[in-house]
């Protein structure tokens, strides 16, 4: 299942442009963090840890579509972007400075946590008529984590179960986004 959502938001990026840039260059940030902070721990599995494991590839490989679809554009990060990636980088420092796997671990969630505003803050701003983000891709994320949640509490892993969590609530706040978006652009359109 995440193979196949990976692969269908990288196609979405390259058909429809969809993809904030920012939220994925975050997320690539927080999946390396998880991934170095999890497996240097002293309990782990990657059977625990397949959520994080997986969308560490397909993090990697939608970045790069993104990056390929801008054929060597500028970015230009908002404000709200600039202060997501010096959040991000201040729990990168905190963690390398300590090399502890709880302050890894706690800042790998902020960092995750962090990446998802752009992308509240686009689809927010969206007026237009196609969106910003395909729903479907946000929702099948969903259940995948739910899955991952599932498979590490049947394993007692409560630190692997972390990261499939906090995906569960943060892709259902963008679905819930997505679909109050498109329903507000289409009362507009119907009173247009």
């Amino acid at each position: 299942m995440i193979a196949w959502m990976g692969i269908w938001y990288c196609v979405k990026i390259v058909r429809e442009g969809v993809g904030t840039i920012t939220t994925w260059m975050i997320f690539e940030l927080g999946s390396i963090m998880s991934l170095i902070t999890y497996f240097t721990g002293e309990r782990h599995s990657i059977v625990s840890s397949i959520t994080n494991v997986t969308d560490g590839v397909f993090i990697t490989l939608i970045l790069a579509t993104l990056f390929a679809k801008r054929r060597g554009k500028a970015i230009v990060f908002s404000k709200n972007e600039k202060w997501c990636f010096k959040i991000a980088a201040a729990a990168l420092i905190v963690w390398a400075a300590t090399r502890t796997s709880w302050v890894g671990v706690a800042g790998f969630q902020a960092v995750m946590i962090v990446a998802y505003w752009p992308t509240f803050e686009r689809i927010r701003r969206w007026e237009e008529a196609g969106a910003p983000e395909p729903i479907e891709t946000w929702s099948i994320n969903a259940v995948v984590a739910v899955m991952g949640v599932g498979i590490a509490i049947a394993r007692n892993d409560y630190v692997a179960m972390l990261y499939p969590l906090r995906a569960v609530v943060l892709c259902a706040v963008v679905v819930a986004l997505i679909a109050r978006c498109k329903k507000r652009n289409s009362d507009r359109n119907i009173q247009a």
